[in-house]
Protein backbone atom coordinates (compact mmCIF):
# COMPACT_ATOMS: atom_id res chain seq x y z
CA UNK A 1 0.00 0.00 0.00
CA UNK A 2 2.80 2.38 0.91
CA UNK A 3 4.67 1.70 -2.33
CA UNK A 4 1.50 2.49 -4.36
CA UNK A 5 1.27 5.86 -2.64
CA UNK A 6 4.93 6.60 -3.42
CA UNK A 7 4.45 5.60 -7.07
CA UNK A 8 1.32 7.78 -7.37
CA UNK A 9 3.11 10.71 -5.74
CA UNK A 10 6.10 10.41 -8.10
CA UNK A 11 3.80 10.09 -11.11
CA UNK A 12 2.05 13.32 -10.14
CA UNK A 13 5.41 15.07 -9.69
CA UNK A 14 6.39 14.06 -13.22
CA UNK A 15 2.99 14.63 -14.86
CA UNK A 16 2.36 18.23 -13.71
CA UNK A 17 5.48 19.81 -15.26
CA UNK A 18 5.24 17.62 -18.35
CA UNK A 19 1.63 18.68 -18.93
CA UNK A 20 2.89 22.27 -19.15
CA UNK A 21 5.86 21.55 -21.41
CA UNK A 22 3.93 19.31 -23.80
CA UNK A 23 0.93 21.61 -24.33
CA UNK A 24 1.01 23.62 -27.55
CA UNK A 25 2.40 27.11 -27.09
CA UNK A 26 2.22 29.35 -30.16
CA UNK A 27 5.02 31.75 -29.15
CA UNK A 28 8.05 29.52 -29.89
CA UNK A 29 6.66 28.70 -33.34
CA UNK A 30 6.19 32.40 -34.06
CA UNK A 31 9.71 33.19 -32.88
CA UNK A 32 11.27 30.36 -34.91
CA UNK A 33 9.17 31.16 -37.97
CA UNK A 34 10.56 34.64 -38.36
CA UNK A 35 7.75 36.47 -36.64
CA UNK A 36 5.28 38.69 -38.37
CA UNK A 37 5.28 42.27 -39.53
CA UNK A 38 1.81 43.02 -38.10
CA UNK A 39 0.74 42.16 -34.55
CA UNK A 40 -0.39 38.55 -34.26
CA UNK A 41 -3.54 37.85 -32.20
CA UNK A 42 -3.21 34.61 -30.28
CA UNK A 43 -6.04 32.06 -30.06
CA UNK A 44 -8.31 32.42 -27.02
CA UNK A 45 -7.53 29.00 -25.53
CA UNK A 46 -3.77 29.61 -25.42
CA UNK A 47 -2.06 31.39 -22.54
CA UNK A 48 1.58 31.47 -23.60
CA UNK A 49 2.34 34.07 -20.92
CA UNK A 50 1.58 31.60 -18.10
CA UNK A 51 4.96 30.72 -16.60
CA UNK A 52 3.92 28.79 -13.52
CA UNK A 53 5.83 25.66 -14.55
CA UNK A 54 8.30 27.21 -17.00
CA UNK A 55 12.06 27.14 -16.78
CA UNK A 56 12.18 30.90 -16.47
CA UNK A 57 15.87 31.18 -17.26
CA UNK A 58 15.14 29.83 -20.77
CA UNK A 59 11.82 31.59 -21.24
CA UNK A 60 11.42 34.56 -23.60
CA UNK A 61 8.31 35.62 -21.68
CA UNK A 62 10.22 37.13 -18.76
CA UNK A 63 11.77 39.73 -21.04
CA UNK A 64 8.57 40.43 -22.98
CA UNK A 65 7.51 44.06 -22.91
CA UNK A 66 3.75 44.61 -23.00
CA UNK A 67 1.89 47.86 -23.43
CA UNK A 68 -1.51 47.86 -21.71
CA UNK A 69 -4.30 50.31 -22.42
CA UNK A 70 -7.71 49.79 -20.80
CA UNK A 71 -10.83 51.52 -22.04
CA UNK A 72 -14.33 52.06 -20.69
CA UNK A 73 -16.46 51.86 -23.83
CA UNK A 74 -19.85 51.76 -22.09
CA UNK A 75 -21.01 55.02 -23.68
CA UNK A 76 -19.82 53.96 -27.14
CA UNK A 77 -16.67 56.10 -27.05
CA UNK A 78 -13.48 54.56 -25.66
CA UNK A 79 -12.54 56.42 -22.45
CA UNK A 80 -9.06 55.53 -21.12
CA UNK A 81 -8.96 53.90 -17.68
CA UNK A 82 -6.09 55.08 -15.48
CA UNK A 83 -4.71 51.85 -14.05
CA UNK A 84 -2.40 53.62 -11.62
CA UNK A 85 -5.41 55.18 -9.91
CA UNK A 86 -7.55 52.05 -9.95
CA UNK A 87 -5.28 49.27 -8.68
CA UNK A 88 -1.92 48.71 -6.99
CA UNK A 89 1.15 48.92 -9.24
CA UNK A 90 1.97 45.24 -8.64
CA UNK A 91 -1.29 44.28 -10.33
CA UNK A 92 -0.52 46.69 -13.16
CA UNK A 93 2.84 44.93 -13.60
CA UNK A 94 1.04 41.57 -13.82
CA UNK A 95 -1.22 43.05 -16.48
CA UNK A 96 1.91 44.14 -18.33
CA UNK A 97 2.90 40.46 -18.38
CA UNK A 98 -0.37 39.76 -20.23
CA UNK A 99 -1.81 37.49 -17.53
CA UNK A 100 -5.40 36.86 -18.57
CA UNK A 101 -6.47 35.87 -15.06
CA UNK A 102 -5.52 39.34 -13.78
CA UNK A 103 -7.64 41.01 -16.47
CA UNK A 104 -10.55 38.71 -15.60
CA UNK A 105 -10.35 39.54 -11.89
CA UNK A 106 -9.99 43.26 -12.59
CA UNK A 107 -13.12 43.10 -14.76
CA UNK A 108 -14.97 41.19 -12.04
CA UNK A 109 -14.18 44.04 -9.64
CA UNK A 110 -14.54 47.00 -12.03
CA UNK A 111 -17.56 46.07 -14.20
CA UNK A 112 -20.20 46.25 -11.44
CA UNK A 113 -18.93 49.74 -10.58
CA UNK A 114 -19.19 50.77 -14.23
CA UNK A 115 -22.74 49.38 -14.48
CA UNK A 116 -23.83 51.16 -11.31
CA UNK A 117 -22.33 54.47 -12.44
CA UNK A 118 -23.76 54.44 -15.97
CA UNK A 119 -26.94 52.36 -15.60
CA UNK A 120 -25.98 50.48 -18.77
CA UNK A 121 -24.32 47.18 -19.58
CA UNK A 122 -20.59 47.88 -19.04
CA UNK A 123 -18.00 47.50 -21.79
CA UNK A 124 -14.37 47.17 -20.67
CA UNK A 125 -11.80 46.68 -23.43
CA UNK A 126 -8.07 46.10 -23.21
CA UNK A 127 -5.53 46.79 -25.92
CA UNK A 128 -2.49 44.71 -24.98
CA UNK A 129 0.51 44.59 -27.31
CA UNK A 130 3.55 42.54 -26.33
CA UNK A 131 7.01 42.64 -27.87
CA UNK A 132 8.74 39.27 -27.45
CA UNK A 133 12.28 38.44 -28.50
CA UNK A 134 13.99 35.08 -28.70
CA UNK A 135 16.86 34.53 -26.28
CA UNK A 136 20.21 35.26 -27.94
CA UNK A 137 18.57 36.94 -30.92
CA UNK A 138 17.62 40.48 -31.85
CA UNK A 139 14.50 39.28 -33.61
CA UNK A 140 11.33 40.66 -32.02
CA UNK A 141 7.72 39.86 -32.76
CA UNK A 142 4.67 41.82 -31.74
CA UNK A 143 1.88 39.75 -30.23
CA UNK A 144 -1.64 40.66 -29.20
CA UNK A 145 -2.60 38.10 -26.55
CA UNK A 146 -6.24 39.27 -26.53
CA UNK A 147 -8.50 40.78 -29.13
CA UNK A 148 -8.77 44.56 -28.53
CA UNK A 149 -12.53 44.30 -29.16
CA UNK A 150 -13.09 41.75 -26.37
CA UNK A 151 -15.49 42.98 -23.70
CA UNK A 152 -13.95 41.84 -20.41
CA UNK A 153 -17.26 42.51 -18.63
CA UNK A 154 -18.95 39.92 -20.86
CA UNK A 155 -16.23 37.74 -22.42
CA UNK A 156 -18.69 35.21 -23.90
Amino acid sequence: MRSLFIIAFLAAQIYLPLSYYLKPNPLPALLDGGGASAPVTLPDEADPFDERFAWRMFSPIRVARCDVDLYDATSGARQPVSLGREIHFLWVNLMKRARGAVFTEFARWRCPQMAERSGQAPVLQADVTCHVSKAGSRQTITVRPFSPDLNWCDPT
